[in-house]
C-alpha cells in the first residue's frame, strides 16, 4: 500500500506542478495581451461553462470507489459489468450536454454575464468549453479502469501530459493574439487526444473499457449515491465559480481579478500537499476492510500533514505575496492586506474542511456529509453576495471562512460518529491555528510596508517556520509512524526492483 502511494503522490505531484506553471504563467498572458477586463471576462465564461462538470452527477467518484472495492475482491465480472454501465450513463448524459449546448447558441449569454462581447463570439466559446467540460467527464470515466487497477499514477501522467499541452497552446495563441474562439479549440483538442491516450494505455487490460453490458436494475442503484457524489462536484463549483459570478453582478471585471488572482497564489501554496492527500484518498476504500487501525491512521496522517505543511505554505506565501503580485503581474493587481490576511485563513480552512471531507467520500459514506456541505455553501453563497455589496471582497471572504471552519468542525464529529472513533478531538487547535495564520499576516505585512524586501523576506521565512514549529508540536504524533512507514516499503520496493 505505502509504495502504490508514493508513486501515486509523485505523480499527483507532477501535475501539481503543471498546474503551478498553469496559474503562474496564463494570468500573466491574458493581462499583458487583453488587460483585467478582458481577463475577467474569460474567468466567468470558464466559471459559466463549468457548470456542466454537474452533467457527471458523481458518477466517476461513486465508480472509481465501487471498482476499485470490487477488483480488491476479485470479483472480475462484477468489475466489467459496473464499468460498462457506468459508461454507458456518462455518455448519456453527455449527450444531454450536448444538446443543451446547442440551445445557448439562441440564448443572450453576454447579457445575463454582462460581457462586453458581441453575441455571437460569446456563445460559440460557451459551446466550444462547454464540449471541452463534458469531455473531460467522458475521459474521466475511461481512466477509472486504471484507476480502480492500482495503477493511478498511469492515468495521472497521461492528464499531466494533456495539461502541458494545453498551456503551450495557450501560451503561443496567447501571443498571437488568436482571439478567445482559439483558445477554446485548443482546450477541445487537447482533452481529445487525452482520450486516445487513455483508451491506447488501457489496450492490453483485460478489463478494458467496454459498453458489453447494461443491467437496469443495477443502473438505478448506482444513480442514488452517485447523485451525491455529484452534489460534492456542485458543491466545488459554487465554492470555486459563484464568487467570481458574484463579484462580476456586483463589483465588474477588474474585481473579479484581483480575486481570482489572489486566490491563484494561494492556490499554488495548496497545491504542494495535494499530492499526499489524493494519494492517501485513493487508499482510503482499501484500508476500509484491512486490518483495525489503519483507516483512522490514514485519516489522521492526512490531516497532520495537511495542517502542519499549510502553516508553513501559506504563511511564506502571504508574507511575501506584495513582492510575488509585484514581480508576477507586474503591478497590474494589487490587493489589499485585509485581502491577503482573509484569504491566507479561508485557504487553510478549505485544506481542513477538504481533507475531513475525503473519508466519507472515499468510503461512499458521504451522502449527509454531502448534504451538509451542499447547506454550508448555499448559505456561503447568499450570506457573501449580501456582504459582497457593502464590504466588497472582504465581504464575501468573512462568508466564505465563517462557512469553512463551521463545516470542518461539523465534518469532523461526523466522522468519528460514523467510524466508531469515539468522542472527537476539540476544534480549538485546527481553529485555533486557522485564525492566528490570519491575523499573523495581517499585522505582519501591515509592520512590513515600506521595509526593504530582504528583510520582508527574513521575516517571512522565520515566520513560516515559527509556524510550521507550533503546528508540528500540536500535530506531530500523525506524521512519524505513517511516513517511516512508507519509507520502509519503499525501500523493500527498491531493494526488490
Amino acid at each position: 500500500m505505502w509504495r502504490r502511494l508514493v508513486k501515486h503522490s509523485f505523480s499527483i505531484g507532477l501535475g501539481q506542478g503543471v498546474n503551478l506553471l498553469q496559474q503562474l504563467l496564463l494570468p500573466v498572458a491574458f493581462l499583458r495581451e487583453y488587460g483585467a477586463a478582458g481577463y475577467g471576462s474569460w474567468l466567468v465564461v470558464m466559471a459559466a461553462a463549468g457548470q456542466l462538470g454537474n452533467l457527471d452527477f458523481g458518477l466517476q467518484t461513486y465508480l472509481t470507489n465501487r471498482l476499485t472495492m470490487l477488483h480488491e475482491a476479485g470479483d472480475f465480472s462484477g468489475f466489467r459489468r459496473n464499468q460498462a454501465i457506468g459508461l454507458r450513463l456518462a455518455l448519456g448524459m453527455a449527450g444531454v450536454g450536448a444538446a443543451g449546448l446547442l440551445a445557448v447558441q439562441w440564448l443572450p449569454i453576454e447579457r445575463w454575464l454582462k460581457l462586453d462581447w458581441a453575441g455571437t463570439e460569446a456563445r460559440q466559446v460557451v459551446l466550444l468549453l462547454g464540449v471541452w467540460v463534458i469531455l473531460r467527464i467522458v475521459q474521466g470515466q475511461l481512466s477509472v479502469v486504471l484507476r480502480a487497477t492500482g495503477q493511478a499514477h498511469r492515468a495521472q501522467h497521461w492528464e499531466n501530459l494533456q495539461r502541458v499541452l494545453l498551456l503551450v497552446s495557450c501560451l503561443l495563441l496567447l501571443h498571437w493574439r488568436c482571439g478567445f474562439r482559439w483558445l477554446a479549440v485548443a482546450h477541445v483538442g487537447c482533452v481529445l487526444l487525452g482520450i486516445v491516450l487513455v483508451l491506447w494505455d488501457a489496450r492490453p487490460s483485460p478489463v478494458f473499457p467496454s459498453l458489453h453490458e447494461w443491467d437496469a436494475r443495477e443502473a438505478r442503484q448506482m444513480v442514488r449515491p452517485s447523485f451525491f457524489f455529484g452534489l460534492t462536484t456542485l458543491n466545488f463549483l459554487v465554492l470555486y465559480e459563484a464568487p467570481l459570478l458574484i463579484l462580476q453582478w456586483t463589483l465588474g471585471p477588474v474585481a473579479v481579478v484581483t480575486f481570482a488572482t489572489t486566490r491563484t497564489l494561494f492556490s499554488a501554496a495548496r497545491q504542494l500537499l495535494t499530492p499526499v492527500q489524493l494519494a492517501v484518498q485513493q487508499e482510503l476504500p482499501r484500508a476500509l476492510n484491512a486490518e483495525p487501525g489503519q483507516l483512522r491512521q490514514l485519516y489522521r496522517f492526512s490531516e497532520s500533514v495537511a495542517l502542519v505543511g499549510g502553516c508553513v505554505l501559506i504563511t511564506g506565501f502571504a508574507l511575501v505575496s506584495p513582492w510575488l503580485m509585484q514581480h508576477w503581474l507586474h503591478g497590474r493587481v494589487e490587493p489589499s492586506t485585509p485581502l491577503l490576511a482573509l484569504m491566507a485563513a479561508v485557504t487553510l480552512a478549505t485544506i481542513l474542511k477538504d481533507n475531513r471531507n475525503n473519508l466519507p467520500l472515499a468510503t461512499n459514506r458521504h451522502e449527509r456529509s454531502t448534504l451538509l456541505v451542499g447547506g454550508g455553501y448555499i448559505m456561503m453563497t447568499v450570506l457573501g453576495f449580501g456582504l459582497a455589496h457593502v464590504w466588497g471582497e472582504l465581504g464575501l471572504l468573512a462568508a466564505w471562512l465563517f462557512t469553512e471552519l463551521t463545516l470542518a468542525t461539523l465534518l469532523q464529529r461526523r466522522n468519528f460518529a460514523q467510524f466508531g472513533w469515539g468522542h472527537a478531538p476539540s476544534p480549538l487547535v485546527p481553529v485555533g491555528l486557522t485564525l492566528g495564520i490570519g491575523v499573523t499576516v495581517f499585522l505582519t505585512l501591515t509592520w512590513s510596508q515600506g521595509v526593504p524586501v530582504y528583510a520582508q523576506m527574513a521575516c517571512a521565512i522565520l515566520l513560516a517556520a515559527l509556524s510550521g514549529v507550533v503546528a508540528l508540536a500540536l500535530l506531530g504524533k500523525g506524521i512519524v509512524k505513517p511516513t517511516q512507514r512508507a519509507l520502509m516499503a519503499l525501500n523493500l520496493g527498491r531493494q526488490e526492483g
